[in-house]
């Protein structure tokens, strides 16, 4: 009989374990896929990328959203993150900071701010910029202009070559003025649109921002000559047209990235998106 007891006891202990790794078993596969979303602060734009980006992958990973100032009372992601999705500069600039190991897709930065971040092997970035072609082939098709002016601080000046390769494709003048710290954001469009037909703006948080915007499409106005912009805002303000990356778009693409990296544990992120 004794016998006979232990073996119903091995028995029920042996069931409670398989019951115990079936529970277990996808909340494990669960775990892994786990991915930290950290929002600089709380936006709008911030909201509805994070929608799109769930919407995209379902339920194929667990999403941990917080902000910015939340994580920084606890900086330590959890264990089973696999990955971490930064939104804005902030929260960007927090990351690398904390020399993580584990792969990270920043969002919403500029060319310049992704580079001013000394991007590492395991970090990639979704910019909000379009290429600058692709700029100056729109306003080609647009307007019936030859110059076109851009207003660029010292740090992230376009390339003389770049200049010249699209001066070459699209047959258009492109005059570039470089913003010194201290200038006034107003005058400097003033004096950059005398000698040209429009003024093409690009993510320039020290030019562009909202104590000068108004002033600078007031001035384009009086000058009577458009302003073309990255941002939707600008065109709600007052600029002509612009082309620009939707929070759905950046969604869309942070959902690409992170398919790729769930499903290939191999695949390495490149620095640009």
């Amino acid at each position: 009989m004794a016998g006979s007891r232990t073996i119903r006891d091995y028995a029920g202990a042996l069931a409670c374990l398989l019951l115990f790794l079936l529970i277990t078993y996808p909340l494990s596969s669960f775990a892994e896929n786990s991915i930290l979303i950290l929002k600089s602060n709380e936006n709008n734009f911030f909201n509805t990328t994070i929608e799109g980006l769930i919407d995209k992958i379902g339920s194929d990973a667990k999403f941990n959203i917080r902000s910015l100032q939340e994580f920084k009372l606890n900086p330590s992601p959890e264990l089973e993150d696999r990955l971490i999705i930064t939104l804005g500069f902030e929260a960007a600039s927090y990351i690398n900071e904390l020399d993580i190991a584990i792969p990270v897709i920043h969002s919403y930065l500029t060319e310049f701010q992704h580079l001013s971040q000394r991007p590492k092997i395991h970090h990639s970035s979704v910019l909000l910029e379009q290429p600058l072609e692709r700029y100056v082939l729109f306003i080609e098709l647009l307007l019936s202009i030859e110059k076109i002016g851009i207003l660029k601080t010292g740090e992230d000046k376009i390339g003389i070559e770049q200049l010249q390769d699209l001066q070459q494709k699209s047959g258009l003048k492109i005059n570039q003025s470089i913003f010194a710290k201290g200038d006034n954001p107003v005058v400097a469009v003033r004096r950059l649109l005398k000698n040209n037909d429009v003024l093409l703006t690009l993510p320039a948080p020290d030019i562009y921002n909202r104590q000068s915007l108004k002033g600078i499409l007031l001035a384009s106005y009086r000058m009577n000559k458009p302003v073309i912009s990255y941002s939707p805002a600008h065109v709600k303000a007052g600029a002509l047209a612009a082309i620009y990356i939707s929070p759905e778009k950046i969604g869309q693409q942070l959902a690409e990235l992170v398919v790729q990296l769930l499903n290939n544990k191999g695949y390495t992120l490149q620095p640009v998106y």
